[in-house]
Parts: structure tokens; C-alpha cells; sequence
């Protein structure tokens, strides 16, 4: 008599190492609630036979004996040291699965960084506004790092970023100033962290042309004999366009004793106005008035009198 013969089988299975072992460790959370429903139904069939068993369901006759209790006492036990049994089955099995689990590698990790610059074109130092906020973010496999990572930059010419480094927030996101030293021309920024490098952001630096306009009051009068002071307003422009909103323009005075001017700097509005109020403190007197903004300066000369009561 010749043995079977048994036919060439040959499955093919892709299931890594790494995808294995949470199939295993969830055929164990498996087995155990399997055992905890046998647990359970036994714990039942004890409730019925003392009539504790919810709903009012007991014996029939309800009289219990001592050889009921002993009877199912008997096959609870019989029950619980199969399930012990398995129990230490599903031990072993466990710890072959966390010795598995310490010979699989952790999954490489991916950094990436992001980074922007606003605004893109800005002025050479000392003629318009020369700076640009640089922003972006740092993740881990899509998760940001731990707060205070440090994000490193390197640019290539005619401008410094501070703070370098700069740290990351809870969310991995960064915050920097690039600062034109030189111009004009082109200089690229990139931001490094964790090994890792960020798109490259170019910033136009060019030469610009500031302006600046003001107009005010031609005389006004002394502290205490009329009206005392004088609104000043005024324009800067770069280039012929307006700065960034909130561009500081700051005053000087010839003569402060004879006046006082607020606010002082005064903020740029979207159009590049500003306004701001100059109040005569003494008297009489010639002032003059010079507004300054990125290095550019215009004056107004203003007559202190004394006014008749």
C-alpha cells in the first residue's frame, strides 16, 4: 500500500513581519474574550441554581440540595481549569509575540520642513522696508516634533534671519525676521531641522526710492492765547506704492522746548497716510518739524505767534 500523495502546494503569503504581529496580538484579545463569556456563563449557571440569576429563573422544583451545589461546583471547576489551561497558552503565545515584536525595526522617520517668506521683494537697507517675516512648520511622519525644536537657516547672501536658531511651537510651526544688509539682488534662505531641509525661498531685494509729504499748519499760537496746536499728515511711498501697513515715520524738532509732538512715531495706513498732532508748548517762535522714514526726511517749518487773547 503506497502512501497519498499530497500535491505541490505553494501559497504565496505577503504579510510582513511588522504586519503580523498585530493580527497575532488581536487573535489573542480574541481568545480572551471568548474565555471571558465561558467565565461568565458559568458564573450564570451558579446564579441559577441559588435563584440569584436576574429575571427570576431557578430551579424547577426550586428546593436546592447539597448535592445540586456540589454537583455544579464540580463542573465549574472542571470548566475554570480548562480555561487556566488556556490562559498559559495565551501567555506563551503572548510573549513570543513581544519577542517578535523587540526584532522588528522601528519604521524609518520622515522630516519635513516648510517655509514661506511674506512679503517676497523688499528694499535694500536703509532705503524702504527691508525685512521679511519667515514662517513654517516642522513634521514627524505627519506629527509635529516636541516643542522648542531648534529650525537652523542658511542664506545665501545680502540679508541675516533671526532669531537663528528659531524654536518650534506645540503645533512645530517657526517664526523668523529676514533682514536686507546689502542690495540690490537676490537671496535664497533655507530652513534645517532634524536633518532635514525646507524648500528654498527667494527674496528680491531691490533699490527703492522712498518719498515723503507733509503738511501742516504755517502758524499757530502760543500756549494759552488761542488754539495751540496743529495737525500734521503726510505720505510715504516706495517706489511710487504705499509701504506695509503700520510703517513707522518719526519726528524731529528743532526747538522742543517750543512743542511737542503724538504720537510719535506715527503708523502708516494701508495707503501709506499717516496723521499726527503737534502742540505748541511755548512761545513765540520758528520750528521746524522733519519727518523721517527709512532713511528718507522732509521738513515743515511752523510760526509760533502770540495770539491776542
Amino acid at each position: 500500500m503506497s502512501f497519498p500523495n499530497i500535491p505541490n502546494i505553494t501559497p504565496t503569503i505577503s504579510i510582513t513581519t511588522a504586519q503580523t504581529i498585530p493580527l497575532l496580538l488581536s487573535s489573542i484579545a480574541l481568545e480572551e474574550l471568548a474565555l471571558s463569556h465561558i467565565i461568565n456563563a458559568k458564573a450564570e449557571e451558579i446564579q441559577f441554581v441559588l435563584g440569584t440569576l436576574p429575571g427570576g429563573r431557578t430551579l424547577v422544583p426550586p428546593t436546592v440540595t447539597i448535592s445540586n451545589l456540589l454537583d455544579i461546583n464540580k463542573r465549574v471547576q472542571g470548566t475554570l481549569r480548562d480555561v487556566i489551561k488556556k490562559e498559559m497558552l495565551l501567555e506563551f503565545k503572548f510573549e513570543n509575540v513581544l519577542d517578535l515584536l523587540a526584532t522588528v525595526p522601528p519604521p524609518p522617520s520622515t522630516v519635513t520642513v516648510t517655509l514661506n517668506a511674506d512679503p517676497t521683494t523688499i528694499c535694500a537697507f536703509g532705503t524702504g522696508p527691508n525685512t521679511s517675516i519667515l514662517t513654517g512648520q516642522v513634521l514627524v511622519n505627519g506629527s509635529p516634533p516636541p516643542a522648542g525644536t531648534p529650525v537652523s537657516f542658511i542664506v545665501s547672501a545680502l540679508g541675516t534671519v533671526a532669531p537663528n536658531p528659531a524654536l518650534t511651537d506645540a503645533f512645530g510651526n517657526f517664526t523668523a525676521i529676514f533682514t536686507s544688509t546689502d542690495g540690490p539682488g537676490m537671496a535664497a534662505v533655507i530652513a534645517t531641522a532634524l536633518g532635514a531641509s525646507s524648500n528654498t525661498v527667494t527674496i528680491t531685494i531691490n533699490n527703492c526710492q522712498t518719498t515723503i509729504t507733509l503738511v501742516g499748519p504755517g502758524s499757530i499760537c502760543s500756549l494759552g492765547t488761542g488754539s495751540n496746536t496743529g495737525i500734521l499728515t503726510g505720505q510715504v511711498l516706495v517706489n511710487g506704492s504705499p509701504p506695509p501697513p503700520g510703517t513707522s515715520v518719526s519726528f524731529t524738532i528743532n526747538n522742543p522746548a517750543l512743542g511737542t509732538i503724538a504720537p510719535n512715531p506715527a503708523l502708516t495706513d494701508l495707503s501709506g497716510n499717516f496723521t499726527a498732532t503737534f502742540t505748541a508748548t511755548n512761545g513765540p517762535g520758528l520750528v521746524t518739524v522733519t519727518a523721517t522714514a527709512f532713511g528718507a526726511a522732509i521738513i515743515l517749518a511752523i510760526n509760533i505767534m502770540d495770539c491776542p487773547p
